[in-house]
């Protein structure tokens, strides 16, 4: 006995400083192909930043089960993190040094027993366990990382999209093939600077140039097909409309379409923001993106109606307004459910796990991909049929709101009512300098009688306008497609709620759908389907 005691323990030396410089240096030395893990050297660590499909966590480093010791079977795949977190730290220049584990190291064989050896390994995985995520959240300022992806890609950061709006709108009304990156990358960084300047956090100052811009050359419904590899794909075309070219009409991908923000990350970093974590961000930021332009749109046209106001437009235009109201209540709702319903309780979610929720990198790994997830699945990017509906209603608002600002365009209403106030001012100007009196009072009444005069003239050509044949197709047309869009997003909406048990589709029924009147519309037009 003792002599075979002797043989094994002599025999095992190899096989235990090969453990021992695994789970103490995170390095394999293994000249005839014997420990455990094996290491696959055409995965790098660049991969992981920078190749959607890079399996560099899971495919680096490996176990080969049949070359698992059956003493350490049950504990394999926590000597597989071991060496896997060290490994990190000693790419990063981190010492993986520790009194603790140079004890332990120094009576680590075969005549420590089972209960020691276990120890040892555990003791080995807290310590590099905790070291790496020491590294992570406080050297490399995870969470300074992350809060710059909630300001700008979940568009937290309110005046960004205001600002960098107003300053390349019109580049992004485009379409993308005449569009310049470089330009709308300098616009996109004057944006940030110009936040940072009046902003107090230091993350501002600090990552903003890591912000990138970036333009795909497809839309988002063919980005998720190219994300999810589906055959065939969702229809993105626009829901056809006779009176697209009434008062003009575009084609082709626009700039706003294909926007998109990119982040650069460098190691080590690029293991919780991966290529793959950041195109999910592009998805979510695309999808807000364009909702919340679509509401901005929807809003100007708002504007535009007001400068009718002085006009007695309302019993012509009172469909228009009715639509367009219709329109902006849905957008502002849905906009309102993706930022407040579910982007802000899942970041404050996530935000709660990432310190002290997690223990180990691959928790930390999985709190962020459920986080992203459930953000993708709770916007509706992973329910084909709604996403395919919702992509045609936005699409259908988006040429609303174009076709009224070619309408107010054509007709030159509010170039002339600004001329006319303009020629007012200067009117009231030269009167208050001339005293009052007789003269004064009978200039003021023919100014009256004038501006009236020309009301009238506006009001007419504007109803000649609106009741035209042309005019009222075009509503006609858009409250058909609008109206048959947002029945059908309803009812799918409405039948995957009952359906799925998901609770975030029944909030987002009550929320537009607050008093039932949707829902009692789609009831009246059904009883009229023949």
């Amino acid at each position: 006995v003792e002599v075979l005691n002797s043989l094994t323990s002599q025999a095992s030396v190899p096989y235990y400083e090969m453990l021992s410089d695994w789970i103490y240096r995170g390095e394999i030395k293994d000249p005839y192909g014997e420990f455990m893990v094996e290491v696959e050297r055409d995965v790098t660590k660049d991969h992981v930043g920078q190749r959607f499909d890079s399996d560099y966590w899971e495919g680096r480093y490996r176990l080969c089960e049949e070359k698992v010791p059956l003493f350490l079977s049950k504990h394999a795949h926590t000597i597989l993190a071991i060496g896997k977190y060290l490994n990190v730290m000693r790419e990063c220049g981190t010492s993986t040094n520790d009194p603790l584990i140079d004890h332990v190291r120094s009576t680590l064989s075969h005549e420590m027993g089972p209960m020691k050896l276990v120890d040892t390994i555990s003791s080995a995985f807290q310590f590099a366990a905790s070291k790496l995520l020491d590294l992570l959240i406080r050297d490399e300022k995870l969470i300074d990382h992350m809060q710059m992806i909630k300001r700008y890609f979940l568009l937290d950061q309110g005046d960004f999209f205001v600002q960098f709006l107003d300053l390349a709108g019109s580049e992004l009304e485009q379409n993308v093939s005449q569009l310049s990156q470089g330009r709308i990358q300098s616009l996109l960084s004057m944006s940030i600077q110009a936040i940072a300047s009046s902003s107090h956090q230091a993350a501002h100052n600090r990552y903003g140039a890591d912000i990138l811009c970036d333009l795909f050359p497809f839309s988002l419904i063919e980005h998720l097909d190219a994300v999810h590899s589906f055959s065939g794909g969702i229809s993105a075309a626009l829901p056809a409309t006779p009176s697209r070219s009434v008062y003009g009409a575009q084609e082709g991908l626009k700039g706003i379409e294909a926007f998109a923000l990119d982040y650069h990350v460098e190691w080590p970093l690029s293991l919780i923001l991966s290529k793959k974590s950041i195109v999910k961000y592009q998805l979510i930021f695309r999808h807000l993106f364009y909702a919340k332009y679509v509401e901005r749109r929807l809003f100007s046209t708002w504007l535009d109606h007001q400068t009718f106001k002085e006009l007695d437009l309302r019993s012509v235009l009172g469909a228009t307004y009715c639509l367009r109201q219709r329109m902006l209540h849905f957008m502002q709702n849905f906009v309102y459910y993706m930022m407040f319903e579910v982007n802000e309780p899942r970041w404050r979610g996530l935000m709660e796990k990432l310190p002290a929720g997690s223990r180990t990198v691959d928790e930390l790994m999985k709190i962020h991909d459920d986080f992203q997830d459930r953000v993708l699945d709770e916007c509706l990017l992973t329910n084909r049929e709604l996403l395919n509906i919702l992509t045609k209603l936005m699409s259908t608002c988006l040429l609303f709101a174009e076709q009224m600002e070619r309408f107010a365009k054509a007709t030159r209403i509010e170039e002339e009512f600004f001329q006319y106030a303009t020629e007012e001012r200067l009117k009231r100007s030269t009167y208050s300098r001339g005293g009052r009196g007789k003269k004064l009072n009978q200039r003021l009444m023919a100014e009256k009688k004038l501006r009236d005069d020309r009301v009238a003239d506006y009001t007419a050509r504007m109803k000649r306008e609106i009741l035209s044949d042309n005019y009222r197709r075009m509503i006609g047309k858009f409250v058909e497609v609008f109206d048959s869009n947002l029945s059908n997003f309803m009812t799918q909406l409405l039948q995957d709620s009952r359906t799925q048990n998901h609770s975030h589709l029944t909030n987002l029924c009550t929320r537009l759908d607050y008093n039932g009147f949707v829902t009692r519309s789609m009831n009246e037009r059904s009883k009229f389907k023949f």
